[in-house]
């Protein structure tokens, strides 16, 4: 086997595309022809008696026993026929047969990305019999660890080729076998043959999104027609009674009134539309171990596409919100616009990260990084909404302090009139023999002094009790 490139390797379809030469060697002594070659009447120039090998056309391989090799991990392939069909056949004179050909095909690789994009794929080929278990055939690398092959021009735009190596091994499974469609269970009657053990999982089955929980075989009886054999002939019969049936049905209650009850010919010609149901089975049993040989390629991920497109553009975007640090804390405009972009762009980012990959339902790498800085940023804007949060506070606090100290001021004010402008118990003095008059008091002067005479009584009384 020898890999001439390595087309993709799909994380979302979890398989890979690689066109390769798949060579096999068996042995068949009843293609030797030595006992011609050590015959004298076919020794002749034109014979060639020293013929070892002998090439012939791909057309040959129709009428010789070939094994029955099948590609177990599989979705599509198929053979080259530019210009001509991309095989050849070699027999040689002891009865050794050498067939080569070129394949392309797509084979499932499940894939565990919690390391994404970090991660390293381990990817193989599975060869096998389908028909034949390992008493009949058994396959193995004919030239050991030199068995496999890759071609130095194999690249990938996002993996590297770490390595390969080659398998063999046994595989136990279960195959489905068609059953007949025109007995009924007089004749055969199918049942699970090792009861909870008829139906086999293999291990390698795997979803993205889902997990098999389990499964369980069922058997029930379902009625029939006893015919012969499935042909066109029933299949059109089968077809016609069911339509004939569902329109006589409809003309019946088209000619009846649309009561609400059930009446006796609904439940006939139900019962008559229900036995004209038919079932197929299939019966699932074990058919033996199988040899199997398994080329393993294992691939690790290059960072460089990742680390330009979402790494070092998402750590931007965390260091750009940390610029509304050095904003002025009343530029609400400027920090809010970044604080909102940034955010927008991160998610935006993590988006498009997603859509190209599979819905998993573990955590990856790539998540978490991603989660980090959106958290970062969401938290820059967070800080600017509790910073003007406080700073409000902080000025309402400021506001009412002022408003308390001018009304301390006021009164002080007010004190310091009142005890400037109250008159005084001593008689006024004379100047050059001429009596000096008290100023007058305007009324609201005279209230305010009263009022003032009173509290004073009022504390000294309170003294005096």
């Amino acid at each position: 086997m020898f890999v001439l490139s390595i087309s993709s390797l799909s994380e979302v379809q979890m398989d890979f595309t690689l066109d390769f030469y798949f060579r096999q060697f068996w042995h068949d002594p009843r293609l030797s022809f030595t006992r011609f070659l050590d015959d004298p009447n076919f020794r002749t120039s034109r014979n060639r008696p020293d013929l070892d090998v002998l090439t012939v056309g791909v057309e040959y391989i129709n009428r010789i026993w070939v094994p029955d090799t099948f590609f177990a991990n599989e979705k599509q392939s198929y053979l080259h026929t530019a210009t001509t069909s991309n095989e050849f056949l070699r027999i040689s004179n002891n009865g050794s047969i050498y067939r080569s050909i070129r394949l392309t095909i797509t084979a499932g690789c499940p894939m565990d990305l919690r390391f994404f994009p970090m991660d390293r794929q381990l990817c193989s080929i599975e060869i096998e019999s389908f028909g034949h278990t390992a008493k009949d055939i058994r396959y193995t690398w004919m030239s050991g660890i030199r068995s496999v092959g890759v071609s130095y021009d194999v690249s990938l735009s996002q993996f590297k080729v770490l390595g390969y190596r080659q398998k063999s091994k046994d595989f136990s499974l279960s195959s489905g076998i068609p059953v007949f469609f025109g007995y009924t269970t007089k004749e055969i009657r199918y049942r699970w043959m090792s009861s909870l053990k008829s139906v086999v999982a293999s291990n390698d089955v795997s979803l993205p999104q889902f997990k098999v929980l389990g499964y369980r075989p069922r058997s029930k009886i379902q009625g029939s027609l006893p015919l012969f054999s499935a042909s066109p002939a029933r299949v059109a019969l089968g077809v016609t009674t069911i339509l004939i049936m569902t329109t006589l049905m409809s003309s019946t209650n088209a000619a009846l009134p649309k009561i609400s009850y059930v009446k006796s010919i609904d439940v006939y010609l139900g019962t008559c539309f229900v036995m004209d149901d038919a079932w197929e089975y299939i019966i699932l049993g074990p058919t033996g171990n199988y040899s199997r040989l398994a080329c393993e390629i294992q691939f690790v991920r290059s960072m460089g596409y990742y680390l330009i497109q979402i790494y070092i553009p998402s750590g931007l975007l965390v260091v750009i919100s940390w610029v509304s640090f050095w904003l002025n804390r009343k530029a609400s405009a400027a920090r809010v616009v970044l604080g909102i972009t940034t955010v927008l762009t991160m998610t935006t980012l993590m988006s498009f990260t997603n859509a190209t990959l599979p819905k998993v339902s573990y955590t990856k790498c790539i998540d978490v990084y991603l989660g980090a800085c959106f958290i970062m940023v969401f938290a820059a804007l967070l800080e600017y909404a509790t910073v003007g949060y406080m700073g409000k506070k902080i000025q309402m606090r400021k506001t009412r302090m002022l408003a308390m100290q001018k009304l301390a001021e006021q009164k002080k004010a007010s004190m310091a009139q009142w005890s400037e402008g109250a008159p005084s118990h001593a008689p006024p003095e004379a100047t050059h023999g001429h009596p000096v008059m008290a100023p007058e008091w305007t009324p609201k002067q005279a209230s305010g002094t009263t009022q003032r005479m009173q509290a004073m009584s009022q504390i000294d009384f309170s003294h005096s009790r």
